[in-house]
């Protein structure tokens, strides 16, 4: 009940959603952007990550996106996100990957940005930051 609950909560605050298949990776990029005041939800598959935003679960002001990852890539995600309503086409889609020719293809797609693993942790905080800007503390 935990992560349910957890997820209904998400729904009414704007989150950075992470799609990543390696854990490792997964929580080490939720634990930079929740320590620079970040509203985060990860997720390990595209999946899950479509199932979850069509669901309204989730309103995501940024998608963190690997492109390699089982059932459905990065690529064919943003395809089928696109396809949900033009508010999720404008979703600013930062792709994350160890491949050169993924990048252009994510680039050519018209993301925002596309990483190569290991990007620095900076250059994703200002990326994230432009697009979805941490709370004011009161």
């Amino acid at each position: 009940m935990g992560k349910m609950a957890s997820v209904m909560n998400d729904a009414h605050k704007h989150s950075v959603v992470i799609v990543e298949d390696s854990r490792d990776t997964r929580e080490s990029l939720a634990m930079l952007l929740e320590l620079s005041g970040h509203h985060v939800v990860s997720v390990a598959s595209a999946v899950e990550a479509l199932a979850t935003i069509r669901a309204g679960r989730v309103r995501p002001c940024v998608i963190i996106l690997d492109v390699i990852m089982p059932h459905m890539d990065g690529l064919a995600f943003l395809d089928d996100l696109r396809l949900i309503s033009p508010e999720h086409a404008r979703i600013p889609v930062i792709v994350f990957t160890g491949h050169e020719g993924f990048r252009k293809a994510a680039l050519a797609k018209g993301c925002l940005a596309a990483l190569l693993k290991p990007a620095k942790p900076d250059e994703i905080l200002r990326l994230v930051d432009d697009h979805c800007p941490p709370p004011v503390a009161a």
